[in-house]
């Protein structure tokens, strides 16, 4: 007998086999679908008041993960080396918006060439709908200097200084003692001089390089003008990595507002694999052979997830939002279980309260759109017309529930009790 946890509801599993039974009629599943669809009417990083829910990654670890950090030192060796590198005495880039001068791979453009910039902007965004509709948010996790910046370069220093997560939330609940004044006095320190550092590199790509070299190595007063710039692109920099963070993405980026009506069923987005991850179940010596899924919802990649895209909702299901998703994969190299992966195959037959697409990452909804309408799993009510009963979904809150009841009379563990997770997965007698 298995038993399985879900935020305020468990199951009893011994089922093998499994079908769905939704509703077909259409006036049903539409208003199932809207209803499952309600954790979109608000961003998951604030509150039904407004306020902002801070982010606290769960550092990751991984293949993945130490790819994408040395090709974000690769990034950032080629943004910083950008304005030194010159072909045939003039810089590799330049765009001197003041001067209406711009330099690309050492040809200088002026005004009158306006007209070859329109078709390479026409070039730019046809590449970008294009590269979107197949590859989806790859540049965002992997080559956005937002995320390369924030999750590479501030967040490692984070957590050099801080620690994880958990220690890092405790520090700003905690109260104002001399351990935290200097560990924020010199994160905050090495934050501001990296943003200095940006501004300026910055500013060597508008004014060039040497007259940057001249606005620092003499005082402020001989190039107030340089001197504001470099003081205002420092300050900005410091307070989007610093403060500001993920709603760069999620609210400010244009590319991620818009990136919606680019993707089609076989763009790569991260969702939940819900042919992989169901039906739940632990597998055993007495019962090698069982065909059983991954997820026992132990929330770490909600944990490790640096926009809030993976998200708990109250009941404690847990979802994706492919709107603010980065695609940095983090969730995948978290779990445990290896719950989340890729769909290879083409997709046919969508529907839409979950919908699908050939190379994103999936996991198991535990059915919300069925919950949401006063439902249960499709392997609940599948289990239970074999006349097994061997599922149950219900309310732990709830002490005259059956599942409470169950809980009560057997005894349940969770996998992997080393890793101390609290999964809202339960299993008894396997």
């Amino acid at each position: 007998m298995m038993l399985i946890e879900k935020g305020g509801a468990n199951h009893f599993n011994l089922c093998d086999t499994m079908q769905d039974t939704t509703p077909t009629e259409e006036k049903t599943e539409a208003a199932s679908n809207r209803k499952s669809e309600s954790y979109r009417d608000r961003i998951s990083t604030v509150d039904q008041k407004g306020k902002r829910i801070w982010i606290y990654p769960k550092k990751p670890k991984g293949r993945l993960y130490n790819s994408r950090t040395l090709f974000s030192f690769f990034l950032l060796a080629i943004l910083f080396a950008g304005p030194f590198i010159k072909i045939s005495g003039q810089p590799i880039l330049l765009l001197n918006f003041l001067e209406r001068k711009f330099i690309i791979f050492g040809l200088a453009f002026w005004p009158q060439d306006f007209h070859l910039f329109a078709l390479a902007m026409l070039t730019f965004i046809v590449f970008i709908v294009l590269f979107t509709a197949v590859f989806g948010r790859l540049f965002c996790g992997w080559a956005c200097p937002q995320s390369v910046f924030m999750e590479l370069v501030f967040r490692k220093i984070e957590y050099w200084i801080e620690g994880d997560a958990r220690k890092q939330r405790a520090l700003n609940e905690g109260p104002l003692t001399e351990e935290k004044v200097l560990k924020k006095g010199l994160k905050h320190a090495i934050f501001f001089a990296i943003a200095f550092l940006i501004g300026n590199t910055f500013m060597a790509y508008i004014v060039g390089i040497d007259q940057v070299k001249t606005i620092v190595s003499q005082p402020p007063w001989e190039h107030w003008s340089g001197f504001l710039a470099v003081s205002f692109f420092s300050l900005l920099f410091y307070a989007n990595f610093a403060f500001f963070r993920e709603q760069a993405c999620v609210i400010v980026c244009p590319y991620g507002r818009f990136q919606s009506v680019l993707l089609d069923p076989s763009s790569i987005v991260v969702s939940y694999d819900f042919k992989r991850g169901e039906p739940r179940g632990k597998r055993s010596k007495k019962n090698p052979d069982a065909e059983l899924g991954d997820c026992i919802d132990c929330h770490l990649c909600v944990d490790v997830c640096p926009t809030g895209a993976s998200m708990k909702r109250a009941d404690g299901i847990v979802l994706v939002d492919k709107h603010i998703c980065i695609g940095c994969r983090y969730c995948m190299m978290a779990c445990p279980f290896k719950a989340r992966s890729f769909v290879h195959e083409p997709v046919v037959n969508q529907k839409t309260h979950a919908p699908r697409g050939q190379g994103t990452v999936e996991s198991c909804t535990l059915c919300v759109h069925r919950v949401d309408a006063g439902g249960t799993p499709a392997c609940v009510e599948a289990c239970a017309a074999t006349g097994h009963g061997a599922i149950i979904f219900g309310d732990l809150k709830d002490p005259e529930s059956e599942i409470s009841r169950r809980l009560a009379e057997y005894p349940s563990a969770a996998l992997r009790p080393d890793l101390d997770l609290n999964p809202g997965v339960r299993y008894s007698n396997l």
